[in-house]
């Protein structure tokens, strides 16, 4: 874990334009991947992380010339917010949970460093980061169709890629776009 901490916090301050926005880089990476731990052994997502991170992705947004704290704050509720509305539909319509709150927690705090484009990209990411390793482990015999994945792993590594390659991908997403 250290190991891997380390690497981030080194791969962070080289793409990083400014202190800002290592600082949001270093503590999103960090959260992620204790998130991903946690919730790879015990599917939770501790709210001292969670809700930790919202506040401080949109208070290093004040620092960041490169997200304001209106694309903090959107971010979060956007993250938070549609997240919550699939997992209650889901709940209404199924009749049982779906995912967690702690998942919903997760994606606020992504949605305060990233942004509302990097929330898009983080859960089309996570979604099929966790529909190959779901299919693959079907497959494979070692799950059924009920097989519960810790969907906050995902949202973790969604989350860095974004950090490091969700600008790129999202300005040749609109340059498919018409004017």
């Amino acid at each position: 874990m250290e190991l891997g901490n380390a690497l981030l916090w080194v791969l962070v301050a080289m793409r990083g334009r400014d202190w800002g926005e290592i600082a949001s880089g270093a503590f999103l990476t960090s959260a992620c991947l204790a998130l991903l731990a946690i919730d790879a052994e015990f599917q939770i997502l501790p709210d001292k992380i969670t809700l930790t991170g919202i506040a401080a992705g949109i208070g290093l947004a004040f620092l960041s010339p490169a997200r304001s704290v209106s694309v903090a704050v959107v971010g979060a509720a956007v993250g938070a917010g549609g997240l919550f509305l699939i997992a209650f539909l889901y709940e209404k319509i199924a009749g049982h949970e779906g995912m967690g709150l702690g998942d919903v927690k997760m994606l606020g705090m992504i949605g305060a460093f990233v942004g509302t484009w990097g929330v898009l990209v983080t859960v089309l990411m996570a979604s099929l980061a966790g529909s190959i390793v779901g299919i693959a482990l079907i497959a494979s015999g070692a799950g059924g169709r009920k097989l519960r994945l810790p969907f906050g792993v995902f949202l973790a590594v969604g989350a860095v890629a974004t950090w490091f390659f969700g600008s790129p991908l999202v300005a040749r997403y609109r340059a498919l776009l018409p004017p």
